[in-house]
């Protein structure tokens, strides 16, 4: 290489980026966020990267910007040049909460030792029912809708919490345990035919309701869309 003549051929040559080859791996992209107890018509996702936003993980500091435990997202509403998304499936996630503070999450407990079980305890299960039964999901890329389907429980994950559920106690008077959870099932929906996401081309995840829709506890919850598929991007 001529220090002082450097060609085209030498930028291929010594490039950070093999322009010549694209690798594959399976990396899906998700995004979470706070459910307020009130509900409201509307939740954007995919529009907060990382450092933006409001979290929603355990262990973060409430109110502070979202994390990688909130969303894999590092622009906002789209992907970075160079890579594109051949999008498989789409899950929506919901997780029931136990405080009511704005923008704030703390997870319910499914299991606990309480002095009078009653059915109010029971919240969490009660709000994920109302969230699978209610609201539609949209997908678009640009100004084209790819996807309109409701209610909620059509998108369940391929992982979640499982157990049996129990309430025991002798008198209403003394000690009772709880084991109470639930979750969307069934499998993950499919897209047929499967839709690339293109680098650098705004994309939308919106979760819809015709009114705000309250949760039957009192509490906020954390809700996120998981979609699964191959990122391709250029080697390096």
């Amino acid at each position: 290489m001529d220090l002082y003549n450097p060609t085209l051929d030498d930028l291929a040559a010594y490039s950070v980026v093999d322009g010549q080859d694209i690798e594959s791996l399976r990396q899906p992209l998700y995004d979470w966020q706070i459910y307020p107890t009130a509900g409201q018509g509307q939740l954007q996702f995919f529009q907060n990267q990382v450092g933006q936003g409001v979290t929603s993980a355990l262990g973060a500091t409430a109110t502070t910007a979202k994390t990688v435990a909130d969303t894999n997202m590092t622009l906002s509403g789209q992907l970075s040049a160079g890579i594109n998304f051949l999008m498989e499936s789409i899950e929506v996630g919901f997780e029931p909460g136990s405080v009511s503070t704005a923008n704030t999450f703390t997870n319910y407990k499914p299991v606990s030792l309480i002095a009078v079980p009653t059915v109010a305890l029971t919240g969490g299960p009660n709000d994920t029912d109302t969230i699978r039964q209610s609201g539609w999901l949209s997908f678009s890329v640009l100004s084209k809708n790819y996807l309109t389907l409701g209610p909620l429980g059509n998108f369940p994950m391929m992982t979640h919490l499982t157990m049996d559920a129990a309430v025991a106690t002798n008198s209403a008077t003394t000690l009772g345990i709880t084991a109470l959870a639930s979750h969307f099932a069934g499998r993950p929906f499919y897209m047929q035919p499967l839709v690339t996401i293109p680098s650098n081309m705004n994309f939308n995840f919106n979760l819809n309701w015709p009114g705000a829709l309250a949760t039957p506890s009192g509490f906020n919850a954390r809700i996120g869309i998981t979609i699964d598929g191959i990122q391709f991007r250029n080697t390096q």
